[in-house]
């Protein structure tokens, strides 16, 4: 886990698969981002993917609709890319300073996004997951909450984003951007975007939206990366392409 390198890419150049940031790498503080707070942190988790050339790290958020409770979401490239695809993954929930609180939950099966390419991943970027027990038998919904998924909603309305990213020093912490305003990605229209920088190991962080006041826990789309000038997250806005893979995902669960 320590030498998980972020799986990150800008979206405004040739994805090239990781960034070199490890968890104590140092980068530039974005003031936008900040230690979480008010939001269920057992939701979202660290994901320790394995290729088979390099470990990797990403985020990932638990979401309703598996038969028992093990369904989680994240960015496409997280799973496969140009450095191959995924030999296994460690979903952490609540991951923190080398801590799993909730132990882990290994990845299963996984379905990416109508439309993904892994080659040229700036479309549709995004896959859902269908995770095992971890060492007690629990599945992750039993130790989480299971967030709302919507497929219709647009990009502008309030959103917090939530990531391991490295944009405070390192990713061994959940950070987020709280009730930003989000709009179209002036570099394709199909994405959210916020002005907001995590850094990386933020791919597959959800953009959450409130389902009721006080209450962040409808997922809308999840980050794909950073643009080139690292002032904005962006990711794709769940439209039928992945809701197309949610249904799939549920039928493997």
């Amino acid at each position: 886990m320590a030498a998980a390198i972020a799986a990150d890419t800008s979206t405004t150049s040739t994805p090239a698969g990781a960034a070199p940031a490890r968890d104590n790498a140092q980068a530039a503080v974005a003031p936008s981002a900040r230690t979480l707070a008010g939001h269920d942190a057992r939701s979202v988790g660290r994901l320790f993917i394995h290729k088979p050339h390099q470990d990797f790290s990403c985020t990932a958020v638990t979401v309703e609709g598996g038969r028992n409770k093990n369904l989680a979401a994240t960015a496409a490239h997280c799973l496969s890319d140009s450095n191959g695809a995924v030999v296994s993954a460690l979903y952490v929930p609540a991951y923190v300073d080398g801590n799993r609180p909730f132990d882990s939950f290994p990845l299963r099966s996984w379905v990416a996004a109508l439309g993904y390419d892994p080659q040229n991943p700036s479309n549709h970027d995004a896959a859902f997951m269908t995770l095992g027990p971890n060492c007690c038998g629990q599945n992750a919904g039993d130790v989480s909450i299971m967030n709302l998924v919507d497929f219709n909603d647009g990009p502008y309305q309030r959103v917090t984003v939530v990531g391991y990213g490295n944009s405070q020093g390192d990713m061994s912490k959940q950070y987020a951007c709280s009730d930003a305003g989000g709009y179209p990605d002036p570099d394709n229209s199909t994405r959210i975007a916020v002005n907001c920088r995590l850094g990386g190991g933020a791919s597959g962080g959800p953009f959450f939206v409130q389902s009721q006041p006080g209450h962040w826990d409808k997922v809308i789309g999840v980050i794909r990366g950073h643009t080139g000038t690292a002032s904005r997250e962006v990711g794709p806005l769940y439209g039928s392409h992945e809701e197309a893979a949610w249904h799939q995902a549920i039928s493997d669960s």
